[in-house]
């Protein structure tokens, strides 16, 4: 018969010649592609040039070449899992070879000596389960084709906005040097800048996640100091932090008392997303308090908040990307659903982990970063650094 697609091929292994032809001509009859193969060393080969099914007789389990072709299935990508079709001489005989045929992974058992009929229904219903699996290797495909188209214009579309911001802040400084005393330009010219400040903020987001997902995040790596990063993380989120008027009180060890080996920008850049998360799920005038401490071979850094919490069923993909918590509308502070994501790529690139805490609605939420800690760090007692007249919870 005329070759068709190797992916639908019926590759088999039978112990005399005289079977495989036989088993050659049923399956022909049927219109089924095969490949007699002479052993179980050139069937594992002929399953990379691609398999519809398998076909084995029960004496091929305990010969030659049972390793690699368990091997060879074992190796499949994860959508893939080829049907095995075992033609064995009894119950006892299937129980025997239990631990081989587990090996296998998805397979069919037929009693010998087989019907044709019953033969070429479990190869037709093999093949049948085969198409199923390449429509999800296409489906699959398609959808990393989609997501990367994604990726590219995020990061097409992120430059795009980020050229206008520079001369829109420009045009802010010459309006408001052209009348500094008059109070409505002043007002007008603040109110301005945090909208330019906001959109700066989210197409950084969105340059991020461009270069996370293209794999395009480089760290430079140094010694650094958690209370000094942890400082510039604060610096980064303080403007979100005071426009809401919360409470903010920080525990760190001394300066130069708990090290960890990282990049200081990325570092403050987590810490400055977990305040801003923190911010904009607490009302106005809470609390939020950010720790550092010794936890092991770690660094621990803790952002905790007695805002609106994590519901359950979103604690557990709270770090996947475009993820963001139902609220009500006055509780719309934007955002595009990036920020946790970054945290979490940026924590586990550094060999380290985060983990979110809630009991749920109304109990706040609470983040823990821990960072491996650089040789021959330690941590003294630390200190309480409060502001605005708050105390530690």
């Amino acid at each position: 018969m005329a070759r068709s697609d190797p992916g639908r091929r019926v590759l088999f292994a039978v112990p005399t010649s005289k079977d495989a032809a036989i088993t050659a001509s049923i399956l022909d009859e049927a219109r089924i592609e095969s490949v007699a193969c002479r052993n179980l060393v050139q069937l594992s080969a002929e399953v990379g040039a691609g398999v519809g099914a398998i076909l084995l007789t029960g004496e091929a389990l305990s010969g030659t070449g049972i390793k690699e072709l368990v091997t060879v299935l074992q190796g499949q990508p994860p959508w893939s899992e080829p049907p095995v079709v075992v033609m064995m001489s009894g119950p006892a005989h299937a129980a025997g070879a239990a631990p081989v045929l587990a090996g296998l992974g998805n397979v069919t058992l037929l009693e010998r000596p087989a019907p044709v009929r019953s033969m070429l229904s479990a190869v037709q219903a093999g093949l049948r389960g085969r198409d199923r699996q390449y429509q999800m290797r296409d489906q699959i495909a398609a959808l990393n084709a989609t997501d990367r188209r994604k990726d590219e214009f995020l990061a097409m579309l992120a430059h795009e906005l980020r050229n206008p911001l520079a001369p829109i802040r420009n045009a802010v400084q010459i309006i408001r040097a052209r009348a500094p005393e008059d109070p409505w330009i002043r007002q007008t010219g603040d109110m301005i800048a945090r909208q330019v400040g906001h959109l700066a903020h989210l197409v950084d987001d969105l340059l991020d996640v461009s270069r996370v997902t293209q794999g395009r995040v480089m760290l430079r790596r140094e010694t650094i100091d958690i209370a000094e990063v942890v400082q510039s993380g604060i610096e980064l989120a303080r403007p979100f932090i005071d426009a809401r008027k919360h409470q903010l009180t920080v525990e760190l060890p001394a300066p130069g008392r708990l090290q960890v080996v990282g990049d200081a920008t990325r570092v403050a850049q987590v810490i400055g997303n977990l305040l801003d998360n923190a911010a904009k799920y607490t009302e106005a005038g809470g609390r939020i308090r950010v720790a550092a401490c010794r936890d092991g071979e770690f660094a621990a850094i803790t952002v905790r908040d007695n805002g609106i919490g994590i519901a359950a069923d979103l604690l557990p993909r709270i770090f996947d990307l475009f993820t963001q918590a139902a609220r009500s509308l006055d509780r719309a502070q934007g955002g595009l659903g990036v920020g946790l994501s970054l945290v979490k790529t940026l924590i586990e690139l550094h060999g380290g982990t985060v983990e979110a805490r809630s009991k749920g609605h109304g109990t706040g939420s609470e983040f823990v970063v821990r960072l491996p800690l650089f040789a021959g760090g330690a941590l003294t007692a630390g200190r309480t650094t409060p502001t605005q007249g708050g105390t530690p919870d």
